[in-house]
């Protein structure tokens, strides 16, 4: 924490706190011989941890030069101190852990290892909100937010101009394999050994690729199409299938139509699949729940998308109770197919109760499986809006 005066307080669990006001920065010479230098800090208006909780960012002098130290809390050694040039900046946050932010009114700085660069970025008002992400920065302003990291180096040396790196030979390769040039296989033969080097940073490279969905297509094509010319045990095709499913996933939630989230693979990993459906049904996004369900292997959450589905159409639609029931109807049939297979059901089996039971009763195929939901809570929910028929209908399916 800032002193209010000059320097900072540490505080560690089961520890005394530790007041510092100077700062040892040391380095090793040309000649491997140890030097060191007292950095003071006077006053710090302003510190952000990065990313991994280890570096620690100090926004001092900022009526001076602002000057920016940048201080390990692990080895409690300063690792640069920059003059940024910047005075009386109102944010202060990392990027990652690679690069430090500043902001000041509606600019935005990046300050670090040797200068300070202004970023264009479009805001139209004061009021920039930054927060640190485990690879990069979250820009919120009163009209958007936006996420900035920095481009990862396998995507680099896939597609940069001139690469010479495995995966951008593979590149080269796979844009052969389009125009059907026969050039593709002499490319193959040549990597040799590195084939797999090349395979192995295609599919890391589709791990970091989160703004252009036909980038992270090719490079996932890619890293298909040099597979079948590698030893079936160099792979593990599951971890193949699991990366596709992922990509699928955030790619969805980047692109709702409902509620469109900004996040990255690093950071959907930092988060429980469970927390994430959550948070989908939340915003009321169900189709894109309904896949996640499916592509995460999370068939036994699904009656909670439908049954959260269910109250908010018994709470706020304006369809008038034929249609409604009509629309559960549909819902609960689709479920119970689903939900059959779990239940010990085979597919001959669901489609002959589904053609018998269609005739016999309204209920359908649906009033045969356990479809896991409360329906007398949603029975009642009904009953309470004056929707008596569509209450009477829905306890029909309570077992």
């Amino acid at each position: 924490m800032c002193d209010v005066n000059a320097g900072i307080h540490i505080l560690k669990e089961n520890k005394a706190p530790v007041s510092h006001q100077i700062l040892k920065e040391s380095w090793e010479d040309e000649d491997g011989v140890m030097e060191s230098n007292d950095v003071t800090l006077g006053k710090v208006s302003m510190m952000a941890l990065n990313a991994t909780q280890e570096i620690l960012a100090l926004y001092t002098d900022p009526t001076q030069n602002g000057k920016m130290v940048v201080f390990n809390i692990v080895d409690e050694n300063v690792l640069n101190v920059l003059d940024t040039g910047i005075t009386n900046a109102d944010g202060l946050a990392w990027c990652g852990v690679d690069s430090i932010a500043l902001t000041f009114g509606k600019n935005l700085f990046l300050c670090g290892p040797e200068e300070t660069k202004k970023m264009e970025f479009p805001s139209n008002t004061d009021g920039i909100h930054m927060t640190t992400e485990v690879d990069g920065l979250r820009i919120m302003t009163p009209n958007d937010t936006h996420f900035m990291d920095i481009v990862d180096k396998k995507l680099l040396d896939t597609f940069q101009n001139s690469s010479i790196e495995p995966s951008a030979k593979l590149h080269t390769a796979q844009k052969s394999v389009d125009f059907s040039n026969p050039k593709a296989n002499e490319i193959i033969r040549e990597l040799g050994d590195q084939l797999k080097v090349g395979i192995q940073t295609l599919l890391d490279a589709a791990s970091k690729e989160h703004f252009d969905v036909q980038v992270l297509k090719h490079l996932l094509v890619t890293a298909s199409f040099a597979k079948k010319f590698t030893d079936p045990s160099d792979f593990d095709p599951a971890n193949y299938v699991k990366l596709v499913r992922e990509t699928i996933v955030y790619t969805k939630l980047r692109h709702s139509k409902v509620f469109c989230r900004s996040i990255t693979k690093a950071q959907a990993d930092k988060v429980k699949p469970k927390n994430l459906l959550r948070f989908t049904v939340k915003y009321r996004d169900y189709s894109l729940a309904l896949q996640l369900v499916e592509l995460a292997n999370m068939r036994h959450l699904m009656s909670n998308v439908y049954e959260d589905w269910c109250q908010n159409m018994i709470r706020y639609s304006t369809k008038n109770d034929d249609e409604l029931e009509n629309a559960f109807r549909n819902r609960f049939i689709h479920l119970a197919k689903k939900l059959a297979v779990d239940q010990g059901f085979s597919y001959a089996q669901i489609d002959e109760m589904a053609a018998s039971l269609s005739s016999q009763s309204k209920l359908g195929l649906a009033g045969r499986i356990k479809l896991n939901i409360d329906f007398t809570k949603l029975a009642k929910l009904a009953h309470n809006k004056q929707k008596k028929r569509l209450s009477d209908f829905l306890i029909q399916y309570e077992k």
